[in-house]
């Protein structure tokens, strides 16, 4: 669990060189919610480079939208929260669906 927001990292800047931004927002969001819960704060791998992948999220997307999808994961568990961004089956929205 301890590395496991680096690799979120990576997922979102995959998602945005992809052109998914909502994707990539919620990954950023998922992120978030895994480091709060879990309590290990590692800074970014890169923080510069995660830095314009946040940004050019926020760049296409609509305040609102970009605010809802990266609080998408604030509430979920996890285990949730990885089952949830290893389904790239779907790749507009990772948090769809019930809880």
């Amino acid at each position: 669990m301890v590395y496991l927001p680096w690799y979120l990292e990576g997922l979102a800047s995959l998602a945005a060189a992809q052109g998914g931004y909502l994707r990539a927002t919620e990954l950023d969001g998922a992120r978030d919610a895994l480091r709060t819960q879990t309590g290990v704060f590692l800074p970014p791998v890169h923080p510069a480079g995660y830095l314009k992948v946040v940004q050019a999220a926020r760049d296409h997307l609509t305040p609102a939208a970009f605010d809802a999808a990266r609080t998408r994961a604030a509430s979920k568990a996890p285990p949730q929260i990885i089952a949830a961004v290893s389904d790239w089956s779907r790749p507009s929205s990772a948090f769809t669906g019930p809880d």
